[in-house]
């Protein structure tokens, strides 16, 4: 499994302009759409009127995730300023890099081309860009998930490299719940690997010392986990049956990709069920895939539900290397050029009919508008004219008055009767604009 690292002048400007066509389609227009409920919660918990350690304690307090992403972000806007297209430019730096990191993969577990067709799928995948261009973890979250698998595989064949796989994997289960899931593939990988006498015993040694010092990092985490489980109530229900097929869909945007990228997908799983030569890849990637989908899913059904589409977008990259690696198989070169056009014709037909690039884009899992929080506050700034304006929950508003650099401060609305004795008469008027908004979205 160990290849030589080193990359060719032709493959370097393959590579470059892959670079390029993803930076273009994770920053066009990327502040074209408002900010939504979730991307606003994001903004609220790293807003750099906080400290470190309030940001840190707001997001254990109030959140379900860890808080590397929070702390990360809210250096970001240190750094970068208080904006809406600052925070995004933080996922989209995370998205282009991703593209360059699952070449290197690609190239790690197999070949340079199966990296260069990991890398292209990557550069047009719908779903990737989409997230690339939102305030939220799950582009960082994938781009974690690569570099810990850099990271892994170096471990396992140079039995190099611990101390980078523990910082980079301590940030990933930091950074996201489902960054466990992924560390847990890593650890049955190992296990397999080892009870099968495909792996020397000090590598096993390395990586169990290296598995504890991860784990030593979510200890923060342990009071938070134990009150989340505690929580009867939980507004992620159990999944469905089309779960699956719903995923793998929305994965690429549409059927008619997801079925080629299937097919691929099948092509790649069989081809290397044949190859004895292959199992450690086989290992890696089947563990990956499997840990992020069927033990979410049985913990969801059988123990408490936690999964939705979004939370499994670090298997993607497992998928894409599949598929690019059930590309190459195919032997003759110019069917697979051929096989390769179309699916990126059909990416690149996929990413402008979904709308994502405009100020009408819909929220990718749940075919809804988007919540139009910037117009909202955009129009209460106009309509006060010196009065007061309420909101039944405020933060969201004022953090976007932050953003866009107004003036505007939305007050909680119990404190109306205090403000105005003729709290009912001002409601009534006020309720155009601000807290009826407000409650129709929360």
């Amino acid at each position: 499994m160990t290849q030589k690292l080193s990359i060719t002048s032709k493959t370097f400007d393959v590579l470059l302009g892959l670079i390029l066509i993803g930076v273009f389609y994770r920053l066009y227009n990327i502040n074209a759409a408002s900010y939504w409920f979730d991307e606003l919660f994001s903004a609220v918990s790293s807003s750099p009127l906080r400290s470190p350690a309030s940001v840190y304690h707001h997001t254990l307090n109030v959140d379900v995730h860890p808080p590397f992403y929070q702390l990360l972000l809210w250096g970001w806007y240190h750094v970068f300023g208080f904006s809406e297209i600052a925070g995004r430019f933080l996922s989209a730096a995370a998205g282009i890099l991703l593209i360059p990191a699952l070449y290197h993969l690609g190239k790690q577990l197999f070949n340079k081309d199966v990296g260069c067709y990991a890398a292209l799928f990557a550069t047009f995948n719908f779903y990737l860009v989409y997230y690339a261009r939102e305030t939220r973890s799950y582009s960082l979250l994938t781009l974690l998930t690569v570099v810990s698998f850099i990271c892994f595989v170096n471990l396992l064949d140079r039995k190099k490299g611990a101390l980078w796989y523990v910082i980079v994997t301590a940030l990933l289960v930091n950074t996201h719940y489902f960054g466990v899931f992924v560390f847990f593939s890593q650890c049955a990988t190992v296990l397999v690997l080892f009870i099968s006498r495909k792996m020397e015993r000090k590598v096993f040694i390395i990586y169990c010392v290296s598995g504890v010092a991860v784990c030593l990092s979510l200890l923060h985490m342990l009071q938070r986990i134990s009150s989340i489980s505690s929580v009867k109530n939980f507004w992620i229900g159990k999944p469905q049956d089309t779960f699956f097929r719903e995923s793998f869909t929305l994965y690429f945007g549409g059927e008619h990709l997801a079925l080629m990228f299937a097919l691929l997908l099948l092509l790649g799983v069989f081809s290397l069920f044949r190859r004895s030569s292959a199992s450690r890849q086989t290992t890696i990637l089947v563990l990956w895939i499997f840990s992020l989908l069927a033990v979410p899913y049985a913990v969801s059904i059988y123990i408490r539900p936690l999964l939705t589409i979004r939370n499994t977008i670090p298997l993607l990259p497992a998928v894409l290397i599949l598929a690019a690696y059930g590309i190459t198989t195919i032997r003759d070169k110019s069917v697979r050029a051929c096989v390769a056009a179309v699916m990126v014709l059909l990416s690149v037909t996929t990413l402008s009919a979904r709308g994502i690039f405009t100020e009408k884009e819909k929220m990718v899992e749940y075919g809804a508008q988007r919540q139009d929080y910037r117009t909202i506050v955009l129009m209460a700034d106009k309509m006060r004219k010196g009065q007061n304006v309420y909101a039944s929950y405020p933060d969201p508003f004022n953090t976007y008055a932050a953003l866009l650099g107004l003036s505007l401060r939305v007050s909680p609305l119990k404190s109306l009767n205090r403000d105005n004795p003729a709290a009912r008469d001002v409601l009534g008027r006020r309720r155009q604009y601000i807290p009826r908004t407000c409650h129709q979205l929360r």
